[in-house]
């Protein structure tokens, strides 16, 4: 299986342009809030552990994920932590903030360059990142040779029926692409398989996010990403085009609530696998479909 299998028409390019981007970016109160209530969850999935990890590592966490980062610690509180990036630029752009503090002396470093430098662990932490990835494949491979016997991945990530609302506009007035899209829970579990993982487990669950003004809608999505698929509009377009643009969306919402409120679909899938030495006979992934509508503010 290889990356290009993986992700269909999407511009790779933009994919690595928005990773570097997105930590240059300022951090903002939806950003934080969505970073630290799907780490709360996840938080909530690690019941599952007899035991928990000695060692974990915090894969390539940006600026928004500052208080996460802080409540998996308490959480693993005694274990060794390393955030681990694999460019050193994204790394010297994201981590001013999770560095100690030049008071805290006792206090030594987390951060690690690159995977080469670090040793096999018990835990690798990714949250809201696999699906902005260019590498998917790749990074998972990768994964897998960094855990210990035994050792597992915990990750979250957007799926198909993200911004859904947006696509049927977009469908509906022939705009084109809204954006590159998100990958199936199934898919990653059988991924997850013919990687080698054991046990793979899926779920998934919505949150519907309410905003007064499609203003403040289109600030968030600014927040999310960019427009990463290959037959995206090229066109560069002035006022006039926003401001039409803006009253569109607004007239042609297909999702409102009875105070006219604009709801916003957001698919979260949250996944985990093992790393164990043997041959697994017939391995199959356990599917949740939660399918939890949560009102969230925006």
């Amino acid at each position: 299986m290889q990356d290009k299998d993986f992700l269909v028409n999407l511009d790779l390019f933009v994919l690595e342009r928005w990773s570097q981007l997105k930590n240059q970016l300022e951090k903002t109160e939806f950003t934080q809030f969505l970073h630290l209530e799907i780490n709360k969850r996840m938080i909530e999935r690690l019941d599952f552990l007899v035991y928990k990890p000695r060692n974990w590592i915090h894969w390539a966490p940006s600026l928004t994920e500052v208080e996460s980062h802080k409540a998996l610690k308490h959480f693993l509180s005694g274990a060794k932590c390393q955030i681990l990036y694999e460019d050193t630029q994204d790394m010297v752009r994201a981590t001013e903030p999770f560095k100690p503090k030049w008071w805290q002396y006792w206090q030594k470093s987390e951060l690690v360059m690159t995977s080469s430098k670090v040793n096999q662990t018990e835990m690798i932490w990714s949250n809201l990142q696999l699906h902005e990835q260019s590498h998917p494949i790749s990074l998972l491979r990768n994964w897998l040779e960094l855990l210990s016997s035994n050792g597992f991945i915990m990750f979250s990530c957007f799926g198909p029926d993200t911004l859904v609302e947006l696509r049927n506009i977009y469908h509906t007035l022939g705009w084109g692409a809204m954006g590159g899209t998100f990958i199936d829970m199934h898919d990653w579990g059988d991924c997850l398989i013919k990687l080698g993982y054991v046990e793979p487990v899926l779920s998934m669950e919505y949150l519907t996010l309410s905003y007064n003004k499609v203003e403040d809608l289109l600030a968030d999505l600014r927040q999310l990403g960019r427009n990463t698929h290959i037959h995206r509009d090229s066109k560069v377009h002035g006022k006039r085009w926003l401001h039409n643009y803006k009253k569109l969306l607004e007239e042609q919402w297909p999702h409102k609530d009875d105070q006219g409120h604009l709801l916003l679909t957001v698919e979260i899938i949250y996944g985990h696998g093992w790393k164990i030495d043997r041959k697994p006979r017939d391995e199959q992934v356990i599917l949740l479909d939660q399918s939890i509508k949560l009102r969230t503010p925006p």
